[in-house]
């Protein structure tokens, strides 16, 4: 009964809930219509602006526009995934080449857990460079995500939101279709088919995270057998079986089962669609002036405490990491 009654806004739409609240969405370049939030509120004697940055994405994202600037925020809320570190964004070719072709000499297959929306599409644009520029063989790439599937349509039909042109997703040859390799799986038969494929393949599939979805399963297959590969291409969360396995563990439980971790692991951090400390750092100093109260969020503590620290030092910034279900007055009497 929800979905009836959303109401889409296009970004610098800026738009009244009510008398005294209206909103304002600006791109975060992390997928596909991510948003920066511009809350304005109006009182009798004052307004003041609340802004949640949402995910951030990168500043050289080959797909996807960089992060709209803030200019202004009295209450910022800001996301703190990669604040402890700079992450650079490493164009993956030469790597990926890499990382195929000795797994296709071996006669293996490569598995890569992506998320369903931009990660799977930024993969599959990378794909299609290797092919045009035959720095890998022709396998057959199978995209196994139904909500991929979907959300992949999305980039030709709002192609004003990233930097691709409509004459190139025309193209036979361009990322969204690669109709000479790619294989679209869409029943769950079919999936569980791709188990039978021995070799020469690269299987994609969600959760990024390897948390649910169709990837277990192909976990379960690959990961026991020596000639396959798993590529793990960005951040992984404390507590998922991408993070179990990034840590060294030598098995994992999938289906109630203990799966012995023999496959080749690779990992691509520079693929994450998050910003790095520096880019986190380069979107809030366009903020002229320094908030009220900044509150770092959607981040683990050693990270948040470290941006914390680079926020307090580069900036003099008053920054607050909320802890669980506790309350903050924002303004009083507005």
């Amino acid at each position: 009964m929800v979905l009836p009654n959303l109401v889409g806004h296009d970004f610098h739409e800026r738009f009244a809930i009510t008398d005294q609240i209206s909103v304002n969405f600006k791109n975060a370049g992390h997928i596909l219509g991510a948003s920066v939030v511009e809350i304005f509120l109006k009182g009798e004697h004052q307004s003041k602006k609340i802004v949640f940055s949402g995910d951030l994405g990168r500043y050289n994202d080959p797909i996807l526009y960089t992060p709209d600037p803030i200019k202004q925020a009295d209450i910022l809320f800001v996301e703190s995934t990669y604040g402890d570190r700079s992450n650079p964004y490493e164009y993956p070719l030469e790597d990926f080449q890499r990382i195929f072709s000795k797994t296709f000499e071996k006669g293996g297959v490569v598995v890569i857990p992506a998320f369903s929306i931009g990660r799977t599409q930024n993969i599959l644009y990378f794909l299609n460079e290797l092919f045009k520029k035959k720095m890998i063989p022709p396998v057959n790439v199978y995209m196994d995500s139904p909500m991929a599937i979907s959300a992949t349509e999305l980039y030709v039909k709002h192609h004003i939101f990233h930097k691709l042109n409509f004459a190139q997703m025309e193209e036979s040859n361009t990322f969204l279709d690669l109709r000479k390799n790619l294989k679209i799986i869409n029943s769950h038969q079919d999936s569980i088919a791709l188990n039978m494929i021995e070799q020469d393949a690269i299987i994609i599939s969600a959760s990024g995270m390897m948390t649910g979805g169709r990837i277990m399963h192909h976990m379960y297959n690959r990961l026991p057998n020596y000639k396959d590969t798993l590529i793990i291409v960005g951040f992984q969360a404390e507590g998922t079986k991408g993070r179990q396995i990034l840590d060294g563990a030598d098995s994992i439980s999938i289906f109630g089962q203990d799966v012995k971790i023999n496959c080749t692991i690779e990992f691509t951090e520079g693929l994450s669609a998050h910003a790095d400390q520096d880019e986190l750092m380069k979107w809030i100093s366009c903020i002229q002036k320094a908030p009220k109260k900044t509150f770092l969020v959607h981040g683990e503590p050693d990270r948040t405490k470290a941006f914390r620290e680079k926020i307090e030092k580069d900036l003099g910034w008053n920054v607050e990491i909320p802890q669980y279900l506790e309350s903050s007055i924002l303004y009083k009497g507005i």
